[in-house]
């Protein structure tokens, strides 16, 4: 029997969105989003064969979408069987509410390893608090100790994913 998970994508709302300056030929972006109570329902099984197959329930998206392209970079780095992805559209196409992006990083999330970005969360937010408190109880930084601990804690746990997949993967 294939093994499937069903996943909720949410829907996301941009608060505000300021364009920052420009940086590589890419728009630097300041956003404050938030999460909505609509999304799509992510249902992913695996193939006995390598292909990978996309259908939409209430809505008429095409063969190129992003749901289906973060399956095909999982499966050219990793190789391996295919899946059937069965989107059901609760978030509105085309309404800018994240839908696409939300289905992927869904997509994404049911191929891969879920508790080793859980574990790097939590290391994270962990190394977060202690740097909090160093910056700003003992080196009085006040919230620039805060925004530092923020930025130093996500780079350790960046490369540190960065680490862990060239380990993993072989490139």
């Amino acid at each position: 029997m294939a093994k499937s998970i069903v996943l909720q994508a949410f829907a996301k709302a941009n608060l505000s969105l300021n364009i920052t300056g420009v940086q590589d030929g890419m728009h630097t972006l300041d956003s404050v989003m938030m999460s909505l109570d609509s999304c799509d329902t992510v249902t992913v099984t695996e193939r006995s064969d390598t292909d990978i197959r996309v259908a939409f329930t209430n809505a008429d998206i095409g063969s190129d979408n992003t749901a289906r392209k973060a399956a095909c970079l999982v499966q050219n780095a990793i190789g391996g069987n295919g899946w059937d992805i069965t989107i059901e559209k609760g978030i509105p196409v085309g309404a800018g509410l994240g839908g696409s992006r939300a289905d992927a990083a869904a997509v994404l999330r049911a191929l891969g390893n879920s508790l080793v970005p859980l574990l790097f969360l939590i290391l994270s937010s962990v190394i977060n608090i202690f740097l909090d408190v160093a910056f700003i109880a003992w080196i009085p930084m006040g919230t620039a100790g805060a925004a530092f601990a923020t930025i130093l804690a996500q780079l350790i746990s960046g490369a540190l994913c960065v680490w862990y997949t060239f380990r993993l993967l072989p490139f």
